[in-house]
């Protein structure tokens, strides 16, 4: 008995082919992926990129720049258009400028406005700016003042003097006599005259010039210090070029130089206090020591 199966016939063989053509597609494409990967091993599909969320934050070192300011102002300072922004917390002010296309910055500090005699603020450093310049030479320090500015000043001076026109008392160590060791007795003097009508200049801190733009001028009457009486003078009132401030100048020589450059309110001008003129008045038979204020202004 032979176990050697019939042969097909040509139908049988037709069905056989279509019943067994998927499998056969299947085992092929499967050899062909097996054989990719065995040709290539360390071929691996690329990693999903990170979402915006699973990305790390840039490192980015502080900078002032990106901090809002505090206080800003821009004022033209030499012909330029220069931005000046004040940083409370960094105790810095930041002066900025674009000319031809370049950036000029510098930077404001309260140490510098110690050694240059100016007050820490916006106005000082536009004072800074316009004496120094961007790429100037620093200026050179001078005498070291009190940090904190009088926002009014009887006659360009401390508050702590008399009001304008008030009896002038000199002080003890510039009168003749007066022993200037410990237990030394004063030596008689003669008498000295006072001169007429002598004007003598003040220091760098009280002659510091002031610009900024006029608010009003004219006769004011002034409540004196303690038991003094109210007394008349004129006043010239100047707000700061930030416009952070404002400050009065008392003095009857300005009412002279209004006149004389025909100023008018709102007008840029630069105030000075050059001087004190002391004289002397006679009052009900007596001769009593006066002081006036000398001032300059520049008209810009």
């Amino acid at each position: 008995m032979s176990h050697i199966p019939p042969a097909l016939t040509k139908g049988e063989t037709f069905v056989v082919a279509v019943l067994t053509m998927p499998y056969m597609v299947i085992k092929t494409a499967g050899r062909l992926i097996e054989r990719s990967l065995t040709r290539n091993p360390a071929a691996a599909p690329p990693a999903p990129a990170p979402t915006a969320a699973q990305s790390p934050a840039p490192a980015v070192a502080p900078s002032i720049a990106f901090v809002a300011a505090d206080r800003v102002c821009s004022v033209e300072v030499n012909g330029q258009k220069v931005n000046f922004y004040q940083y409370f917390a960094a105790k810095v002010t930041r002066a900025s400028s674009r000319a031809n296309r370049r950036l000029q910055e510098a930077s404001f500090t309260p140490t510098i406005a110690e050694e240059c005699g100016v007050a820490y603020d916006l106005d000082g450093a536009i004072e800074w700016i316009r004496e120094r310049g961007f790429d100037g030479a620093r200026p050179q320090p001078v005498k070291q003042v009190s940090k904190h500015r009088n926002i009014e000043q009887a006659d360009g001076v401390e508050l702590a003097n008399p009001p304008f026109d008030a009896p002038y008392t000199s002080p003890a160590a510039a009168r003749p006599g007066v022993a200037k060791a410990r237990g030394q007795k004063p030596t008689p003097s003669a008498p000295v005259e006072t001169p007429i009508h002598t004007l003598v200049p003040v220091d760098d801190r009280q002659g510091r010039p002031f610009r900024g733009r006029i608010l009003n001028f004219g006769e004011e009457t002034r409540a004196g210090r303690g038991d003094a009486k109210p007394y008349v003078t004129y006043v010239l009132k100047m707000e700061s070029e930030s416009g952070q401030y404002t400050k009065d100048f008392l003095g009857e020589h300005l009412s002279e130089l209004v006149e004389q450059h025909g100023l008018q309110i709102g007008q840029p001008v630069t105030v000075q206090l050059v001087g004190k003129e002391f004289f002397d008045v006679e009052v009900n038979g007596k001769m009593e020591p006066r002081r006036r204020n000398h001032y300059s202004i520049k008209v810009h």
